[in-house]
């Protein structure tokens, strides 16, 4: 622990230096670039960065004025060009997912330019002047909300937590669920979050997210990236199903020091009618010993049946470092579904497809994941093994 806040005051001491820096060298650099911040950069920021980086945010600054953004326009260009600037690290070549949201070539040149090229402020407007809220409902008013029982709190000393809190619905009969939302109660922690159809109500907490005791991951969720259901299609809720919310909570820099609460609503988006097409899931998953210096986990599936891929959920233990999803047709021909280049434990994302896959029987599904050992000295010294996780959503 004492380890982890070291390591956040230093970042916390880069980053205030790197702004007056930033801030200092503002005056004397050449305005060259023809794009201006609230002209042609705010709208970008607003659209692809606004979940994180906004006022409140989980994110340690904004960016949705001038005077905020521009002294970390060297920062940005930095992670925009190592494509680390979002959670979202899937290989474009293999899926195509509702919740991503990605820069063109060209909108990534702009900011570049931007951010090289003098950082010019231009001429602000009411629509640019218009504020964003870090809470609301991305997708409506939700038909049910399910609010924690009690307050979270997070004390001064500690910079993360993971809760499982377990809500009941008190749904009288059984409904459809098409998609799941989350408001944070103080936005600036609330890191992401998973829901899951509870088996059980023992006080048994996973310890990691390849521990999740669930037959059915009914959402995950990160600011700024909603994911729905395929039209037609929807996950079944018995009545009087209990649902678990696990929340990772993280401070920034901003809560040094400081104790936070937190009392997150859960919103659920129903089906109207039952859908044409119930989904179902398929769970994989595999523990293996460590003993090579980078190793590898291959899962191997075949589909008895014609089926329709919607969604993967892949979670991987402390030194994941990539994962590969590929179906095999029974003529061998190979189709990529999902690859992950640099796997982050600290974003579990469930990926939706955007245009559901069908899978004709006979095909396999093979999962690869391949782990760093180095890591484990500095990640979680304990393990003994590498785990993988891996939820399948189809529709038959």
């Amino acid at each position: 622990m004492r380890t982890r806040c070291i390591q956040h005051i230093s970042l916390f001491i880069a980053a205030i230096a790197l702004f007056i820096a930033a801030d200092g060298l503002q005056a004397h650099k050449p305005v060259t670039s023809k794009f201006t911040y609230y002209e042609h950069i705010q709208p970008l920021f607003r659209f692809y960065c606004g979940g994180c980086h906004v006022s409140e945010g989980i994110a340690p600054m904004s960016l949705l004025t001038y005077k905020e953004a521009y002294p970390w326009a060297e920062s940005i260009k930095e992670q925009l060009l190592a494509d680390s600037m979002h959670p979202w690290y899937d290989d474009e070549s293999f899926g195509i997912f509702t919740q991503g949201q990605r820069m063109t070539a060209r909108q990534l040149d702009m900011i570049v330019d931007w951010a090289t090229g003098g950082t010019p402020e231009g001429v602000q407007n009411p629509i640019s002047s218009y504020p964003i809220q870090a809470v609301e409902w991305s997708l409506g008013m939700p038909d049910l909300l399910l609010s924690m029982p009690t307050p979270t709190l997070i004390d001064a000393n500690s910079w993360e937590k993971t809760l499982d809190i377990i809500l009941p619905t008190g749904l009288e009969e059984e409904r459809w669920l098409t998609a799941i939302d989350l408001k944070p109660g103080y936005p600036g922690m609330v890191h992401n979050a998973i829901v899951y159809l509870t088996k059980n109500t023992s006080n048994l907490v996973p310890e990691s997210n390849t521990d999740i005791p669930a037959d059915q991951i009914l959402g995950t969720w990160v600011p700024g990236q909603i994911g729905s259901m395929a039209e037609d299609t929807a996950y079944h809720l018995p009545a009087n199903a209990q649902l678990t919310l696990r929340i990772y909570y993280r401070k920034t820099w901003r809560d040094e020091g400081i104790e936070q609460s937190d009392q997150s609503i859960l919103g659920l988006y129903f089906a109207s009618q039952p859908p044409q097409q119930t989904i179902h899931t398929l769970v994989l998953q595999q523990i293996q010993e460590i003993q090579e210096e980078t190793d590898i986990i291959r899962m191997v599936q075949t589909f008895a049946r014609d089926i329709v891929l919607n969604g993967i959920m892949p979670v991987m233990s402390s030194a994941g470092q990539s994962v590969r999803i590929e179906v095999e047709t029974p003529d061998r021909k190979k189709i990529g579904m999902l690859r992950i280049v640099q796997y982050d434990q600290a974003w579990p994302i469930r990926y939706d497809f955007k245009e559901p896959v069908y899978v004709p029987r006979g095909s396999r599904i093979i999962i690869t994941g391949t782990y760093r050992t180095e890591e484990q000295e500095t990640t979680n010294s304990n393990e003994t093994s590498h785990r993988m996780k891996v939820w399948v959503d189809y529709t038959l």
